[in-house]
């Protein structure tokens, strides 16, 4: 195929293009391992769509950032001695680049996946090129997955090529059918590695000044600077206000908000020597020409899911080795360069060696709500696979908005699967408009989607102390209907602004909707109305008038930021929570009227615990709302079979103390059990914990609190467990009493391990040969001998030596002090007296 004059220097990459489109000849998917300058982003596109492979079909280069996809094609274009939109097209959020003559596209991979929904079949395109695949984004994953499906059902002629300068190629080469894998060689300069502690106080826009003034001193190139947000850009740029005068140089950011002229001015070199102080957006795919240098902070945001608290957050993390290894190869571009890396070189060693893919630490609404969509919900195949925890609470959500009804996508759920966001934001944009209000519901799914456009001030607060207002979201939609009437709004960013008023006109166009808002103050409660459809979870109430800590839905406390206006109501959307170690913090606020509430959400439970100041099973009716207890009243407790089971696992845990005493008649049923079933084993039933749980669960049945318990007919519940023959050997070898030569019977008392004792005066005992055994004859009785008076004058289990060793002497003490009472010199053949 026939091709503009190109003005373009030889790459690395060069050498294996004829192998990549032979293999892609011969097997339509193929895996390539191309090292950082090896030329793989702009030239393998271009290779593929020379080949003829595609026919007129588009060859798509997906990569997964905006400011990557412009670069690639504006660098694509120059190639060929184009402009963008021409040959070389590209289409991200919010803009695009296309034309009739349009082959090669670059896109993002929302654009891609929006495409793949609405046409699953790929009409029009003939190959798909994933780049920077190592960063594993979940789209990404959905991309891949998907034109595997498609090329194996649908489309067998559709090229794959997957991407990558640090890659695993061996599971991903099996996930494509074992396809062929193409090294290619690179050509990057010798790197130094340096390596600089940071002590853990020092902030880190001080830490990267300082070492940014190190290799303007020791380098002679542009430096480029990895920071983990605008942020730390920001602080940065402060910090090196004195080192830009001192050196002469131009600091310049680099991140995916900035106008495309300002990211131009970053990526291109000349001129004055550059500072460029990027995210990693310039870890990958784009190339900033001039630099030698690198000063890397080692960290980078990453976007991770809490199951805990169903939250989406950005936390900074250490990056991993092949990430360190990326950011390093931008100083050996052009020249030998120097990497200064803000940690220590055991640090570097120790750091995991690829990050954790995203479908791993991040919400899974959209993805799966996309894959109901093409009816793969249960049956796609992931590269890796999500956590069945995370999948589970995606599909809660999804059920609670009425995208999924029983794991079937509704048909609300396919109106939000085509829009290129998230289910709630789409669901806020769909109820908006269905209730009239759809200019409002987009500006509010621009500013969460892009971010509060006032300047975030110290801790995480906009502005200064904010006067009380019923919403935070409707301050900031004010300010932006003021912005953009041309006025002054005296906390809002002028950029950031446009950014959300340009987010909020595509967001229109998505449901059809004109550019523009509503009055503001005149619909706060049709939106209210659309939040609560979007976010029924995220309802929260106030514990306590006028405090700042409310109630989440999922059970979890929360604190309103100083920085919210929201001091009154009673109940609002949390729209914007930050987690934190006990509570979480709720940054953006807005107030609903209980009125708003849908009747569908509401429903009512009762929790019946047990009480441990009244130590009975209570119930308390709460009425709630989407999970969220709204109130709670006394109700009855009911004599069920759920009442007597916690009042008996009450009971049991008290055991102690609730379980009948031994000086009761049901305490002495029980010691005379366990003592016979431990000294004559086989008689009756051991008297074990399962028995005891059973016995407890039956006298619990009915009752609701210990005091009835403590009234109940123990001794008839447990001798209830007993045979006839069982309670026949209890009684003959464990016997409760045992009768005396007097006439009279004494109360045996058991203790388990130790001999049955009988306490008697010793005047009733006349006549006894020998100490009296049990249990089966295997037990002697361990005697004790009372004066008249009761005291015990002797202990023995031995009556016969007793008669013949000691009475005597007892005889003699005892028998001046009473008189009254015999004391016969043969004990063995007197008379016991019954008084």
């Amino acid at each position: 195929m026939g091709a503009p004059a190109e003005a373009e220097n030889s790459l690395p990459i060069d050498s294996v293009l004829p192998e990549i489109v032979s293999s892609l000849r011969a097997c339509p998917n193929l895996v390539l391992r191309a090292p950082t300058g090896a030329g793989k982003t702009t030239r393998v596109p271009l290779a593929i769509w020379r080949s003829g492979l595609c026919g007129e079909g588009w060859v798509v280069l997906v990569e997964p950032r905006r400011l990557a996809a412009r670069a690639a094609c504006t660098h694509m274009a120059r190639q060929l001695s184009s402009q963008p939109g021409d040959l070389i097209g590209y289409q991200v959020r919010h803009e695009k680049r296309l034309s009739n003559a349009t082959r090669v596209v670059a896109m993002t991979p929302g654009i891609l996946l929006g495409r793949l929904v609405d046409d699953p079949t790929l009409e029009g395109i003939g190959a798909i090129v994933l780049d920077e695949f190592h960063e594993r984004g979940i789209e990404t994953d959905l991309i891949l997955g998907m034109v595997r499906t498609i090329r194996e059902t649908l489309r067998p002629d559709l090229k794959l090529v997957v991407m990558s300068a640090t890659l695993d190629v061996k599971p991903l080469s099996e996930y494509l059918g074992d396809c062929r894998v193409v090294d290619s060689p690179g050509r990057l300069f010798p790197v130094v590695h340096l390596h600089a502690g940071v002590d853990r106080d020092t902030p880190l826009g001080t830490a990267m000044a300082r070492g940014i003034r190190r290799m303007l001193e020791e380098t002679p190139g542009d430096l480029l600077a990895f920071l983990p947000g605008m942020g730390e850009i920001r602080a940065t740029e402060r910090a090196l206000e004195q080192v830009a005068a001192e050196f002469g140089v131009d600091i310049l950011a680099l991140h995916g908000d900035l106008p495309l002229n300002e990211q131009d001015r970053a990526l291109r070199g000349g001129g004055r020597r550059r500072v460029v102080l990027a995210t990693n957006v310039a870890e990958s795919s784009v190339t900033v020409e001039g630099v030698t240098g690198v000063v890397d902070c080692t960290t980078a945001r990453q976007l991770r899911h809490d199951p805990a608290v169903g939250l989406d957050r950005l936390e900074i993390r250490p990056i991993s080795q092949a990430s360190l290894t990326q950011r390093a190869g931008r100083a050996g571009r052009v020249a030998p360069g120097v990497c200064l890396r803000l940690c220590s070189e055991a640090d570097a060693r120790n750091r995991r060696p690829v990050d954790e893919p995203e479908v791993r630490r991040v919400d899974l609404a959209g993805p799966l709500l996309r894959l109901a969509s093409i009816g793969e919900l249960d049956s796609f195949e992931w590269l890796d696979a999500p956590s069945a925890a995370a999948r589970a609470m995606a599909l809660e959500q999804l059920e609670d908005i009425g995208a999924l009804t029983g794991g079937k996508i509704s048909r609300l759920g396919q109106r939000l699967s085509g829009l290129p966001m998230s289910p709630r934001l789409g669901m806020l944009l769909l109820s908006g408009k269905d209730l009239g209000v759809p200019g409002l519901a987009a500006a509010t799914a621009a500013v969460l989607e892009e971010g509060d456009p006032r300047p975030r001030r110290g801790g995480g607060a906009y502005g200064q102390t904010p006067t009380p207002s019923p919403s935070d979201l409707l301050d900031i939609l004010l300010e932006l209907e003021e912005f953009e009437r041309g006025g002054r709004a005296s906390t809002i960013a002028a950029n950031r602004a446009k950014w959300v008023l340009r987010a909020r006109d595509q967001a229109s166009r998505l449901i059809g909707a004109l550019p523009g808002m509503e009055p503001v103050w005149d619909n706060a409660e049709p939106l209210g109305r659309a939040l609560l459809a979007a976010f029924p979870s995220r309802l929260a109430r106030r514990r306590e008038t006028k405090s700042n800590r409310a109630l989440l839905a999922s059970g979890r406390g929360a604190k309103l930021a100083d920085s919210s206006a929201v001091r009154d109501e009673e109940l609002f959307i949390a729209l914007d929570l930050m987690d934190a170690p006990g509570e979480a913090t709720i940054r953006l606020a807005s107030g609903i009227d209980r009125s708003w509430l849908a009747p569908e959400g509401f429903h009512s439970e009762l929790d019946i615990r047990f009480d441990e100041k009244t130590n009975r099973v209570e119930t308390r009716k709460r009425l709630g709302w989407h999970g969220l207890a709204l109130e709670e009243t006394d109700h009855p407790t009911p004599r069920d079979e759920t009442t007597g089971e916690l009042l008996a696992e009450a009971a049991w845990q008290r055991r102690e103390t609730v379980f009948p005493k031994e000086d009761t008649p049901a305490g002495q049923f029980l010691a005379r059990w366990r003592w016979l079933a431990t000294e004559a084993p086989g008689l009756i039933p051991a008297l074990d914990e399962v028995l005891e749980r059973l016995v407890l669960s039956g006298l619990c049945h009915g009752l609701r609190g210990l005091g009835e318990l403590a009234q109940a007919d123990w001794l008839g519940a447990f001798a209830g467990r007993l045979s006839h023959q069982q309670s026949k050997d209890l009684d003959t070898h464990a016997p409760e009493r045992m009768g005396l030569p007097s006439g009279n019977s004494v109360a045996l008392s058991y203790e388990p391990g130790r001999p049955p004792v009988l306490a008697a005066r010793i005047q009733e005992l006349f006549g006894w040969k020998e100490t009296p055994r049990i249990a089966q004859g295997k037990v002697r009785l361990l005697l004790h001998l009372l004066a008249p008076n009761y005291r015990p004058q002797q202990v023995t289990d031995d009556l016969a030596s007793f008669w013949n060793n000691t009475y005597q002497q007892v005889r003699k003490d005892l028998r001046g002090r009473y008189p009254k009472h015999p004391w016969p010199e043969d004990p063995w053949t007197a008379v016991a007296p019954q008084r």
